[in-house]
């Protein structure tokens, strides 16, 4: 948020990437995001060093992973430094493809909702199709990738769905909400109808409803905050 009101705005976005495809490590907190920026090196890998050379950013990390200290969060617990089909440098260099395919982060923002007439749940809905070009971005990923940048004013979007049909989490608790057990058979489809009726009387938002639901049936009986 502080690059983006400092006249950086994509320098925003791309942090934001870096923190979804890290996220918190109940240990070491954000630190892995921090390495794969350059944090501890004399030049950052910003988004306009990134963005014009991903197959350098890389080399780098390959030649340098062994020495980062920080590990992957929960949400992001099977992702790896490591060289391969979904190793984090082909995740970088697909989602610079993604990204400079539209000209840029806010460009890709301003398409989408032209295409969505200006609706903030269709402009959503397009990023969320699009960003399947993002190696290792699943269902989790690019929801998760979409709505920060949404609560951070970075992007005038707003989740349409839940998007229960890939879920697991998220598809438990409304199974437990609504069925009163977690393994009941509703399916995905009924389910999201459901909560979409929930979300359109309490106003609160599909992302306040997916995280909800997904944190509430780990321990129905007692608040236990989500840390990472």
């Amino acid at each position: 948020m502080l690059r983006a009101s400092d006249g950086h705005p994509e320098e925003a976005f791309w942090l934001v990437f870096l923190a979804t495809h890290c996220g918190r490590n109940l240990r070491t907190g954000w630190q892995l995001a921090g390495e794969l920026y350059g944090a501890y090196e004399n030049t950052l890998w910003n988004w306009s060093r990134v963005a014009t050379d991903p197959t350098a950013f890389g080399e780098w990390l390959e030649d340098n992973r062994a020495n980062f200290k920080g590990k992957f969060g929960n949400h992001r617990k099977y992702e790896s430094l490591k060289q391969g089909a979904r190793g984090t440098g082909v995740v970088v260099r697909t989602y610079v493809e993604w990204v400079k395919a539209n000209g840029s982060h806010g460009q890709m923002i301003a398409t989408a909702l032209a295409q969505a007439k200006g609706h903030p749940r269709q402009a959503f809905a397009l990023l969320y199709d699009s960003m399947d070009a993002v190696v290792s971005f699943g269902r989790t990923g690019r929801f998760d990738y979409l709505t920060m940048l949404s609560k951070l004013g970075l992007a005038a979007i707003d989740a349409n769905s839940t998007y229960m049909n890939e879920a697991t989490g998220p598809k438990k608790g409304a199974r437990l909400l609504f069925d009163g057990q977690i393994d009941s058979n509703t399916g995905a489809k009924t389910l999201e109808a459901r909560v979409a009726a929930l979300e359109r009387h309490l106003g609160v938002g599909m992302q306040v409803m997916e995280d909800a639901m997904c944190n509430w049936q780990k321990s129905p009986g007692r608040y236990l905050p989500f840390r990472g």
